[in-house]
């Protein structure tokens, strides 16, 4: 890729449909010693990768609950041990790795993990009401990413940024979103089933993920 093959492309191009931390995380997967030539098919994956951080951050921030943790740990099982142990181990482990000739490629493999534990604890039953605790070291882990440009807004913020960078290159606008989301709630509340499912399908055909909350209001953001 270059000038001289006709095939460059701008920093500024690339931040008007990713976030500046996907780009950032697809550089640090990389030691900084080795050769990385540009991939931009590469960015959706690294895009993806940057959600799932957040998303482990968002499900450990709706965990309540208070105790000691280790016995809370215990009572939740092997899931909720394992977050505990990889939360209170990452900045040990994240350090080490940065002095390893910065080695920020291992340190995301322990925040990969970590992610990846949370998330599984997520689908214990229990775990919203009781987990707060147990994934405390994990937040602090998480926010410690700050330290290498990574998960520096808000959950709001960051998905935001999304709709805006991504609604375009999938050809419908956050209006239009919106205005599909009220025909879908004005046809559940008609009991038109089918119209209700038919108008889900039809956005997530677009990429678009629906989610109901408890309390009758519905969420969306863009599938990644």
């Amino acid at each position: 890729m270059g000038k001289s093959l006709g095939n460059a492309v701008t920093i500024r191009a690339l931040l008007e449909t990713y976030p500046s931390e996907a780009l950032r995380l697809y550089y640090l997967q990389t030691h900084y010693r080795s050769p990385l030539p540009f991939d931009e098919s590469a960015l959706p994956d690294a895009l993806g990768m940057l959600a799932r951080l957040y998303e482990a951050r968002e499900v450990a921030e709706k965990m309540g609950g208070d105790g000691d943790p280790d016995g809370i740990a215990r009572a939740l099982g092997a899931d909720a041990l394992e977050v505990l142990t990889l939360g209170r181990a990452f900045r040990a482990g994240m350090d080490e790795s940065l002095r390893e000739d910065f080695n920020t490629s291992r340190a995301l493999g322990l925040a990969f993990e970590l992610a990846r534990a949370v998330n599984r604890l997520s689908n214990h039953p229990k775990s919203k009401k009781l987990g707060g605790p147990v994934v405390a070291p994990a937040l602090e882990a998480l926010a410690s990413l700050a330290d290498i440009g990574l998960l520096t807004a808000d959950t709001a913020t960051f998905q935001a940024e999304i709709k805006a960078k991504r609604l375009p290159m999938l050809g419908i606008t956050s209006a239009q979103v919106e205005e599909l989301i009220a025909a879908r709630a004005q046809a559940r509340r008609d009991k038109e089933w089918a119209k209700a499912d038919a108008i889900r399908d039809e956005l997530e055909a677009r990429q678009i993920a629906v989610m109901d909350r408890p309390d009758g209001a519905t969420e969306w953001r863009v599938r990644l």
